[in-house]
C-alpha cells in the first residue's frame, strides 16, 4: 500500500536485515518513518531504534496508542508519553453523527459515555438479552443490510466463529437457492461454497478461471463474496482488494488459493479495515479502546448489538466506555514519566545494535489440529514428581493442606504426607518429616482449640490474609458511598415488608459502604433485596449480586435488574478487566455467613478499589464456611455493630411458635431448651427404642409416606455425613419403589455413581453404587451444567427415563430438562442431602437424622428448613434423650475461632513480612518509583498473594473450571509440565509483563485437575530467579512481574528513543526541510495533519 503512493518502503524484517550504513559527510540525510509503530515489540523498537542512533537517521513514528504490539513491550506508546507526540483527531472519510460518535469514543472518559448513550438514542445500539440471541440477532441484521461492504464484529476467535455460523445458517434460511445447493453433493475446492458467501484469501495465487485472465491473480487479504454459481458448477465472484474489484468465473476445479469463511472477524484482525457497515457484538467485558477499534472500522453505518437484557443495557454501555484496557509494558508499572529524560540520560549507552527482533512464527501457537505434537502429562509420573519435590522441600506441604482447608490441625498435615510419601518412605521418615514441618516458621497457632482439643493452625500467609481483610473492612466501614445521599421515593417499594426487613432495607441503603445484614433462618431476606435493588436503581446504580454457591445465586438472579454469579465468577471476570462503573454500584453478598476469610478478603479488597458498596447478608449463626475462618466475623469485629443489621422476624415456618422455636434457636444458650421442647411437645422428635435402633429405616418410611401423602408438595431429608446421606437414599428409594411411589417400571440403569466418603480415620474411600432412575426420583447435579445453565447442588425430580437419559424438572424452574448419559454421570440420588447442601433450602417437609458430631450451626440450619412439617429421628448413641439434641445446639462449632487472640497466641505475631528483592537494573534509575520491595524473597508458602492466587485456582480446578474448557487438558505444546518455568516466556511473548493469576492459568491447564500437580508447577515457576517484581498490586488485585532481560530491552528502548527525541540535529547534516506556509492547504491536509508533518521538520532527531 505504501509503494502504490510512490514511498520507497520495506518490511520491518527486511529493513532490519540489511547492514546498516553511516551517513559520510555530503551524504543527503535521510529518515526512517516506522507506519503502525504501535505494533513493534520492545525487541522490534530497540533494533529500529539502535539502526537509527548507528546511522544518524532521524526517526519518525507513526502509531496508534490504542493498539498493542504482538509481541508485547509498546515501546512507541511509552515515548510518547515521555517525548511527546501530536495527536491526529477524527477518521477522515466519516461525517454526520458517526463522526462525533467515533471522536467520543477514541477520548474516552464522559465522551466516549456520551457518544454510546447517543448511538443508542439513535438506534444503534441494541440489549439481545443473552449471547445466543445476540448471534442470532446480528446473524439476522446482518443478512438484511443492504450495504455491498459490511462486516460483522466479536471481541474474541469463538464469538467471531459462532457468528460465521448463524450468518450461513440465515443465509440459507433467506436465499432459497443456498438451500437447494446443500442437498446438492459438490466436491473440489468449491464443495463448500454458495451464493451469498464471503471469503478472504489468505495466500496470493491464481483462481483457476476458463481463459486464466490476469483478474484471477489473488493477492493475500483480498477479500470475494460468491455471486452465484455457473453451469457446470462454477463460481462467479466479485473479488474486492489491492488490485482494485472485478468479477472473476472460477472453474469447478480450481485452484483456488486457500481462504477463510470472512462475514465475520475478530475485532484485532478487521483493525486498520475500512468497511460501509458494521455489525459488532459488544461482550460486557469489553474495555473503551476495543470497542472503539471495532466502531472505526465503520465508514457509513455502525450497529452495535448487547447480549444483556434492556434494562442492564445502560449499565453496560456505562461500564465499557469507562472500562481502560490494562497495561502490558515493563514501562506502565513503577516509573514516573516526567523523570524518563533524566533515566535516559544518565543511564548508560547499550550496544549500539540490539539482537533482531523474534519472528512471528515465534508467538504463541494456536491450537489446532496443525499445532505441533502434544506432550501427555502421565499421572503416574507427575505424582512421582510431586513426592519427589516434596521430599525436596517438605514445607510445601503447608500449601497443599491450605489450599484444601485453611484452618488445619497436626494430624491433617501428617495425614497428607502419609498419603503423598507413605509408599516410598518408612513411618519413622515419615514422622521425623512431619516433625519438621510442625517446626516451621510459616506456622500460626490459633487460640481456640478443635473440639477434641488439639490444636489449630493457620499459615503465615493465611494470618496476612485475615489482617488485610480487618483492615480493609475499617477502610469500607470508614467510607462514604456518594449515590446513598441521593434521594429516592420510596413509594411502595417496602409495602411488603415488615418493621425488621424494613429496617434492613433502609441500612442496606445508606452511604456506608460496608453493610452486614443478619438474617435468621426464614425471614426473608432475598424478599427484602428486592426492594432494595429496586430502590438503588431508581438511583441510578447498578446492583451486583454473588453468593458462594450456584444454586444460592438462582435466587439472586430473579431479582429484576440484578446481574448475579457465583463469588468465583466475580473475580474471575475482574481478573480480566470486566469491571463495573467506579463509584456507581452496589456489590450484593448473599449467604455471606459461609464465605471463607480468603473469599471475603479478595472481595472486599476489589470492591473497595472499585468505589463500590459492599453489601453482605447472611446469617452466621448457620453454616460456617468450610474449613476456613468466617469472614463476616473478621469484618464485623473491624466495622463495629453499628454497621450490623438485624433481621429477626422469622417468616419461613407457617406455624407461629415453630417460627419462634427457629428465632429461639438462632439465639443459641438457654434459649435453646426452649425449642427443643416444643418440638418434642408436638411429636417432631422421635426417640421411641425402635426408632433408635434403624433411624435410616424410620426416616425412610416418613419420607416415602410423605410422598404419597402430599405428592403435590415439597421434602427433604437432611443428615451430617456423606455416608449416612448415601445410606439414606439407598433406604428412600426402596421404600419409595415398593410403594409404587416410584413408578418401577420406567426404572433403568445409567451406569455407575462414584461416591468418595472419609471415614471416622480422615481415610478417603471410594465407592460405586448402580445409577438406576425411575419416575419419581430426586436427582441432584454433583457438577454445573454449563448447557442448561444448572449450578452444581441443583435438585430434579424425575418425569421420563429414556433409553439415551432422563427428563427432568429442576426445582424452581418450569420447563424440564433433557439429560443425556453423559450429564448423568454427574448426578446423584437427590431424596436426601447433607446439611450443609441444605442450607438457603425450603421444603414443606423435613426429616433429620441427626449425628453427635453436629454442632450449633449444623442443628440449626437442619430444624429450619421446613414450613410444615419437622421430624428428628432418634439415633442410638448419638440422639438417645432430649438433653443430646440440646447438647449438639449448644455445642460450638468448629471454626468459631478467634483471629486476633489466635495470632496474640503465636510468637509470630505481628512480623513484618520480608519485602520482596529489587531487579539491580531498577536501582538508582531517577524514573523508578519503588513500587515494588526493596530487599529479600519472601518464600512461597508465607506470601499471601501466592496462596490467595493458588487457593482460588485449586478452588475452580475442584469445580471443573480449572483448565480451558476449548481445550484438552492433556495438551501441552509448550512442554509446561516439565519445565513450567517456561510458562513465564509463553506470556512474555505476548506483553512485556504478566500477573501471578496468568501463571497459574497456564499451569492449571497442564495439571490435569490434580491440585498436587498444579501447586508444585505453580511453585517452581514462580520460583525462576530473574524474575522481577515492578508493582504490588495493577489495580485489579495482581501483583505484576517482567524478567531482568525483558525489562532491560525495554528500558533500554525508551531510552534511545528518548535520547534520540532530545539530540540535537548533527551540525554537518543537511538542512531540514522549510514548509511553505500553504503547504498543508496544497497537500489537502487537516490542520492537525499539517501540524504533524510540520513537527517531523523541526529540532530533534
Amino acid at each position: 500500500a505504501l509503494e502504490a503512493t510512490g514511498c520507497f518502503a520495506l518490511t520491518l524484517d527486511r529493513f532490519l536485515a540489511e547492514q546498516p550504513v553511516r551517513r559520510a559527510e555530503g551524504d543527503p540525510g535521510h529518515v526512517i518513518v516506522l507506519d503502525d509503530s504501535h505494533a513493534f515489540g520492545a525487541f522490534q523498537a530497540d533494533a529500529a531504534l539502535a539502526r537509527a542512533e548507528a546511522t544518524g537517521a532521524g526517526v519518525v513514528a507513526i502509531l496508534d496508542p490504542t493498539q498493542r504490539p504482538p509481541f508485547g513491550g509498546a515501546v512507541f506508546r511509552a515515548l510518547s508519553e515521555r517525548a511527546g507526540a501530536v495527536a491526529l483527531e477524527g477518521v477522515q472519510g466519516v461525517e454526520g453523527p458517526l463522526a462525533g460518535i467515533l471522536a467520543g469514543l477514541a477520548a474516552g472518559g464522559d465522551d466516549a459515555a456520551a457518544a454510546l448513550s447517543g448511538l443508542r438514542d439513535q438506534g444503534g445500539v441494541t440489549a439481545a438479552g443473552d449471547r445466543e440471541t445476540a448471534i442470532t440477532r446480528v446473524a439476522a441484521e446482518f443478512v438484511k443490510d443492504r450495504a455491498a461492504d459490511r462486516i460483522a464484529l466479536a471481541w474474541s476467535r469463538a464469538g467471531a466463529d459462532a457468528l460465521t455460523g448463524a450468518i450461513r445458517q440465515a443465509l440459507d434460511q433467506a436465499m432459497p437457492e443456498r438451500r437447494v445447493e446443500a442437498r446438492e453433493s459438490r466436491f473440489g475446492p468449491l464443495g463448500d461454497l454458495r451464493p451469498g458467501d464471503r471469503v478472504r484469501f489468505t495466500v496470493a495465487g491464481w483462481c483457476g478461471t476458463p481463459s486464466r485472465v490476469h483478474g484471477g491473480m489473488i493477492i493475500r487479504g483480498d477479500r470475494a463474496e460468491v455471486l452465484k454459481t455457473l453451469a457446470g458448477g462454477g463460481l462467479r465472484m466479485r473479488v474486492a482488494g489491492l488490485g482494485g474489484t472485478r468479477e472473476v468465473d472460477v472453474v469447478p476445479e480450481g485452484p483456488l488459493p486457500s481462504w477463510q469463511f470472512a462475514f465475520a472477524s475478530t475485532i484485532a484482525a478487521a483493525a486498520g479495515s475500512r468497511h460501509d457497515s458494521v455489525h459488532l457484538i459488544a461482550s460486557p467485558g469489553l474495555d473503551r479502546a476495543t470497542l472503539a477499534a471495532g466502531a472505526v472500522i465503520a465508514s457509513g453505518d455502525l450497529r452495535i448489538t448487547l447480549p444483556v437484557p434492556e434494562e442492564r443495557a445502560s449499565a453496560a454501555l456505562e461500564s465499557m466506555a469507562g472500562r481502560e484496557r490494562p497495561a502490558r509494558s515493563a514501562a506502565d508499572h513503577g516509573f514516573d514519566p516526567a523523570l524518563a529524560a533524566r533515566a535516559a540520560q544518565e543511564s548508560a549507552v547499550p550496544a549500539p545494535i540490539r539482537p533482531a527482533a523474534p519472528k512471528r512464527g515465534d508467538a504463541v501457537p494456536d491450537t489446532g489440529a496443525t499445532e505441533m505434537p502434544a506432550v501427555r502429562l502421565d499421572s503416574v509420573r507427575a505424582w512421582r514428581a510431586n513426592a519427589d519435590y516434596l521430599k525436596e522441600h517438605p514445607e510445601h506441604v503447608l500449601a497443599v493442606v491450605q489450599a484444601d482447608r485453611p484452618v488445619f490441625m497436626e494430624t491433617d498435615v501428617r495425614r497428607a504426607l502419609r498419603e503423598r510419601l507413605g509408599a516410598s518412605m518408612q513411618d519413622a521418615e515419615l514422622g521425623t518429616l512431619g516433625d519438621r514441618v510442625m517446626k516451621s516458621d510459616h506456622l500460626l497457632t490459633l487460640a481456640a482449640e478443635a473440639p477434641d482439643g488439639a490444636r489449630r493452625f493457620v499459615t503465615t500467609a493465611r494470618a496476612e490474609a485475615m489482617r488485610s481483610a480487618h483492615a480493609t473492612a475499617r477502610k469500607l466501614a470508614a467510607g462514604r458511598f456518594v449515590p446513598g445521599d441521593m434521594p429516592v421515593e420510596r413509594g411502595d417499594m417496602f409495602d411488603g415488608l415488615n418493621p425488621g426487613q424494613a429496617r434492613a432495607a433502609e441500612a442496606m441503603l445508606g452511604r456506608e459502604r460496608l453493610t452486614l445484614v443478619q438474617g435468621h433462618a426464614g425471614t426473608g431476606k432475598t424478599h427484602t433485596l428486592r426492594a432494595v435493588a429496586a430502590a438503588w436503581q431508581a438511583r441510578g446504580v447498578e446492583v451486583l449480586a454473588a453468593a458462594p454457591s450456584g444454586k444460592a445465586v438462582a435466587g439472586l438472579a430473579a431479582i429484576d435488574g440484578v446481574e448475579a454469579a457465583t463469588l468465583a465468577s466475580w473475580e474471575a471476570r475482574w481478573q480480566k478487566g470486566d469491571v463495573p462503573k467506579e463509584g456507581g454500584f452496589v456489590f450484593v453478598m448473599d449467604e455471606a455467613g459461609m464465605v471463607g476469610a480468603g473469599a471475603w478478603s479478595r472481595v472486599q479488597e476489589r470492591v473497595l478499589a472499585m468505589g463500590g458498596k459492599l453489601v453482605a447478608v447472611g446469617d452466621p449463626d448457620q453454616l460456617q464456611p468450610v474449613s476456613d475462618m468466617p469472614g463476616w466475623a473478621i469484618a464485623e469485629r473491624a466495622a463495629g455493630q453499628g454497621h450490623v443489621s438485624v433481621i429477626d422476624h422469622v417468616v419461613r415456618q407457617n406455624d407461629r411458635l415453630d417460627a419462634e422455636a427457629t428465632r429461639r434457636l438462632a439465639l443459641g444458650g438457654a434459649n435453646v431448651e426452649h425449642a427443643v421442647r416444643h418440638y418434642a411437645d408436638r411429636g417432631a422428635v422421635r426417640i421411641e427404642g425402635e426408632v433408635r435402633a434403624d433411624p435410616v429405616a424410620a426416616a425412610a418410611r416418613a419420607h416415602a409416606a410423605d410422598m404419597e401423602k402430599h405428592p403435590g408438595g415439597t421434602r427433604m431429608t437432611v443428615a451430617f455425613t456423606n455416608r449416612d446421606v448415601h445410606a439414606l437414599n439407598d433406604a428412600i428409594r426402596a421404600e419409595a419403589l415398593s410403594q409404587g411411589v416410584i413408578d418401577p417400571e420406567t426404572v433403568r440403569c445409567y451406569g455407575k455413581i462414584q461416591r468418595r466418603v472419609r471415614g471416622d480415620d480422615g481415610e478417603l474411600r471410594i465407592t460405586f453404587a448402580p445409577r438406576d432412575l425411575g419416575v419419581g426420583d430426586r436427582i441432584v447435579l454433583t457438577r454445573a451444567s454449563e448447557a442448561w445453565g444448572l449450578p452444581k447442588s441443583a435438585f430434579g425430580t424425575v418425569t421420563r427415563t429414556e433409553d439415551d437419559g432422563v427428563c427432568a424438572v429442576i426445582d424452581g424452574r418450569e420447563n424440564p430438562v433433557q439429560l443425556d448419559r453423559e450429564e448423568l454421570e454427574h448426578t446423584d440420588y437427590g431424596h436426601a442431602a447433607t446439611i450443609h447442601k441444605s442450607q438457603g433450602m425450603t421444603a414443606d417437609s423435613v426429616f433429620v437424622l441427626p449425628h453427635r458430631r453436629m454442632h450449633r450451626h449444623a442443628t440449626y440450619v437442619a430444624l429450619s428448613r421446613h414450613s410444615e412439617r419437622l421430624a428428628v429421628f432418634g439415633r442410638a448413641g448419638h440422639l438417645d434423650r432430649l438433653t443430646d439434641l440440646v447438647r449438639m445446639a449448644q455445642t460450638a462449632g468448629t471454626l468459631d475461632t478467634d483471629l486476633l487472640d489466635g495470632e496474640a497466641a503465636s510468637p509470630d505475631a505481628g512480623r513484618d513480612p520480608a519485602p520482596w528483592e529489587a531487579s539491580a537494573g531498577l536501582q538508582g534509575r531517577a524514573d523508578w518509583k519503588a513500587c515494588g520491595a526493596e530487599a529479600g524473597r519472601i518464600d512461597f508458602v508465607a506470601d499471601a498473594r501466592f496462596m490467595a492466587v493458588a487457593e482460588r485456582t485449586v478452588g475452580l480446578m475442584a469445580a471443573g473450571r480449572g483448565h480451558d474448557p476449548g481445550g484438552d487438558a492433556s495438551r501441552d505444546p509448550d512442554g509446561l509440565a516439565s519445565e513450567p518455568q517456561r510458562a513465564v516466556d509463553v506470556l512474555l511473548r505476548r506483553a512485556s509483563v504478566f500477573r501471578d493469576e496468568d501463571v497459574a492459568g497456564q499451569l492449571a491447564r497442564v495439571s490435569r485437575g490434580d491440585p498436587d500437580t498444579f501447586l508444585r508447577l505453580f511453585r517452581e515457576a514462580m520460583s525462576r530467579p530473574d524474575l522481577v517484581v515492578l508493582a504490588d498490586d495493577d489495580g485489579r488485585g495482581g501483583r505484576v512481574w517482567s524478567t531482568e532481560d525483558r525489562l532491560k530491552t525495554e528500558l533500554d528502548a525508551v531510552d534511545r528513543g528518548i535520547r534520540l527525541a532530545l539530540d540535537p540535529v548533527p551540525a554537518d547534516a543537511p538542512p531540514r526541510p522549510r514548509l511553505a506556509p500553504d503547504f498543508g492547504r496544497r497537500r489537502g491536509l487537516s490542520p492537525a495533519q499539517e501540524t504533524a508533518v510540520r513537527s517531523a521538520t523541526r529540532q530533534g532527531r
